[in-house]
């Protein structure tokens, strides 16, 4: 019982983050620039970076990313383009050694895996 009812509040908090995240990704523009720089602090091989977002945040993307890769000379020859598998916020940051993918579904389904199996 414990544990279906542990389950059961887990995916209600996140149902409910589910929405909060999607409006705050639609009505705050900035969510996806402090995205986008985590996930360039992140990556180790910055090299033919290829950041792919949300179509309607492409232009305002293209805009502020000289300022987020201002001191780093190959994340500055990065491709930003979208992508409709990326919700509002969010990015997936691909590179020749790998890719981070930084959607926000993808960020609350992994911590709600990490929830659910803890004992």
């Amino acid at each position: 019982v414990y544990e279906e009812a542990k389950v059961q509040l887990v995916e209600l908090a996140f149902a409910i983050a589910d929405k909060i995240t999607a409006a705050r990704g639609i009505s705050d523009r900035d969510t996806v620039i402090e995205t986008i720089n985590r996930c360039i602090g992140e990556i180790l091989d910055k090299t033919r970076m290829r950041n792919r977002v949300n179509p309607a945040e492409l232009d305002f993307v293209k805009q502020r990313f000289d300022e987020l890769v201002k001191n780093n000379e190959a994340a500055a020859a990065a491709i930003v383009e979208s992508d409709n598998r990326v919700s509002a916020g969010g990015c997936i940051i691909e590179t020749d050694s790998g890719s981070a993918d930084a959607r926000i579904e993808s960020q609350l389904r992994m911590l709600r895996e990490k929830l659910i199996t803890l004992e």
